[in-house]
């Protein structure tokens, strides 16, 4: 009754089912001719024809595996405890039977492999779009699925992310600020607090442009708001004026960032500030020295301290020859003529290297060739610590007034010449004259003593007295 049952049941499927006892013998088969073999003196059995796949079966409960054979699903049953529950005693039982009822069974179904690669193409073509509908549909959860599980944690890490950066910006020694798309401050640290001197909870919320920008400033930082929108074309370095809170200006370097949500849409910009002012100040006063050194009608040359020429201004150049590139690095006695004593460039080295100062003149030699004069002021350059670090000398070009000055003295040596000259003939001139005309001497020599004798005659017809006061005074006689 249990084959009875068993064929019953798996009527439908009996082409490729099957019932084997412990020994591998048919108790039902497709075949009949394998059937009940062992009470028939056949020696075929199941592990005979499929040794492979029975060593797998006879060794396991159940189970399903495939190899060339085919695709063999098994399970095992115990027929005693079948009968037992049944309504046949096993006494009533078939000897045959009642001698392998202590035994297991093998319910046992093969597809042979060409039946499985022949029906594929059919089973594909039968269920192909319930599979591809059920292949998208789980395709479609998957994706929908990993999408919101990785905006989660891109979240998650936006948010990390943002309190780290926030943290950092808190204690960095730089303005902070972040604005958001409308320019309204979302977040500013201590430092620009302090810059500006504001408190956070009078600036959170508020306006940037009304809060700190300069009326003549108001479209430059409006255009740079308006950038947000472009992220190819927002500018990432500017230099903007902030005003803060006492009015003065300050001139703060930006660097500035923009900030994304999970969808990839700027949200607003975060700007890392230096304030530049006093540095502007200082590059613009040392942009000012530079060109007054760079106009000035005077030479100026630095060298190192090995006397390597590291600096000359276009003056330089006008009266030398030389352009920069032909004597940087090079020493400056590339102009010496060799008419400047070594003594004397002794004397200048001495003076500089204590950190004093020599002034003096050197006869130099042009690149052309021409000598010239030029006047110099050299002293040392001092660091910080108070080290020589250069050489500075302040040159001019002097011979011009050399050539006049040596002109001058030639004309005073000439005049002086022709005055001594003059003097000489003038003198010679009188001796002539005297020489010429002894009776003129004569002459004026008598004229003289009449004019004396005339005198004391007239003095004689005075009174006794007036007489006697002028005889004692002039002459012993009348």
């Amino acid at each position: 009754r249990l084959i009875q049952n068993f064929t019953h049941a798996a009527a439908n499927i009996a082409d490729h089912t099957e019932l084997v006892n412990q020994e591998g013998y048919w108790l039902s088969s497709p075949n009949p001719e394998d059937a009940w073999g062992f009470m028939l003196g056949r020696n075929t059995t199941f592990g005979k024809r499929y040794p492979a796949a029975w060593r797998i079966i006879s060794s396991q409960q159940q189970g399903q595996f495939a190899n060339p054979e085919g695709l063999f699903t098994f399970h095992t049953v115990h027929p005693t405890n079948s009968a037992a529950s049944s309504d046949l005693p096993l006494l009533d039982q078939p000897p045959k039977l009642q001698s392998t009822s202590s035994r297991i069974w093998k319910i046992i179904s093969r597809i042979p492999p060409s039946d499985i690669y022949s029906s594929l193409p059919g089973f594909l073509r039968q269920h192909l779009a319930l599979y591809l509908a059920m292949f998208l549909l789980i395709s479609f959860g998957s994706a929908l699925l990993a999408y919101s599980h990785l905006r989660h944690r891109r979240a998650e890490a936006q948010s990390e992310y943002e309190k780290r950066f926030r943290h950092t910006l808190e204690n960095i020694e730089l303005a902070a600020v972040t604005l958001d798309r409308q320019g309204h401050i979302r977040f500013c640290n201590k430092h620009f607090l302090g810059l500006t001197g504001w408190n956070q909870n009078e600036l959170v919320g508020s306006s940037w442009i009304e809060r700190f920008v300069p009326k003549d400033a108001t479209d430059q930082i409006n255009d740079v708001l308006s950038a947000m929108a472009d992220p190819q074309e927002f500018p990432t370095l500017t230099e903007t004026q902030v005003k803060t809170r006492n009015g003065t200006l300050r001139l703060i370097a930006w660097n500035n960032t923009l900030s994304y949500d999970t969808e990839g849409e700027v949200i607003g910009v975060t700007g890392i500030g230096e304030d530049i002012t006093k540095k502007r100040h200082a590059e613009e006063e040392l942009h000012k020295l530079f060109q007054a050194v760079e106009q000035s009608p005077s030479i100026v040359m630095i060298t190192n301290l090995s006397g390597e020429i590291e600096y000359v201004n276009p003056k330089f150049t006008e009266v030398t020859g030389y352009s920069a590139a032909e004597v940087l690095g090079k020493n400056p006695s590339v102009l010496k003529s060799g008419e400047t004593s070594s003594d004397e460039y002794h004397s200048l080295w001495d003076a500089i290297s204590d950190g004093g100062e020599w002034r003096g003149e050197f006869h130099n030699r042009r690149k052309n060739g021409e000598l010239y004069w030029e006047s110099a002021a050299i002293s040392a350059i001092h660091n910080a610590a108070g080290e020589i670090t250069h050489y500075l000398a302040v040159k001019e070009d002097i011979t011009e007034r050399k050539r006049l000055e040596a002109e001058v003295a030639e004309r005073n040596r000439e005049l002086a010449h022709a005055q001594t000259l003059a003097a000489m003939g003038r003198m010679a001139s009188m001796i002539a004259h005297d020489l010429r005309n002894p009776l003129s001497s004569v002459k004026m020599t008598l004229q003289i003593l009449g004019k004396q004798s005339g005198d004391r005659r007239a003095s004689c017809g005075r009174s006794p007295s007036t007489r006697s006061a002028t005889w004692r005074r002039s002459s012993p006689t009348c």
